[in-house]
């Protein structure tokens, strides 16, 4: 499924498209991993507890999987793939700075 969400921010109207990957077709077809030993990483706990302790909460989805290590893409308008990066753990996604930078600098 493929969704639009258009946010207005002031005088600003930001843009973004989300996919959602439910039957992990697109995982497979962009081989994104799974493992165990990306949960069990001291640097994944040290994570889990500063979310915790900022209060910060994710509630677990139906099709959640909590080994498959994110990945992330920044497709440029003419759909090719600008970015692609493959965490390392659970805990590892792209920079925000980069995601910003590629989109020209908007608030997201």
């Amino acid at each position: 499924m493929i969704s639009k969400i258009i946010r207005v921010d002031g005088k600003r109207e930001n843009k973004k498209i989300t996919i959602s990957d439910s039957d992990k077709r697109i995982y497979d077809l962009y081989r994104v991993e799974r493992g165990l030993g990306a949960v069990l990483r001291p640097s994944v706990l040290v994570a889990w507890f500063r979310a915790i302790f900022a209060k910060f909460r994710q509630p677990l989805l139906p099709d959640t999987d909590l080994t498959r290590i994110p990945a992330h893409f920044l497709i440029n308008p003419d759909g090719t793939v600008n970015t692609a990066y493959y965490g390392k753990t659970i805990a590892d996604h792209i920079p925000w700075d980069q995601v910003r930078s590629f989109a020209g600098g908007l608030y997201l």
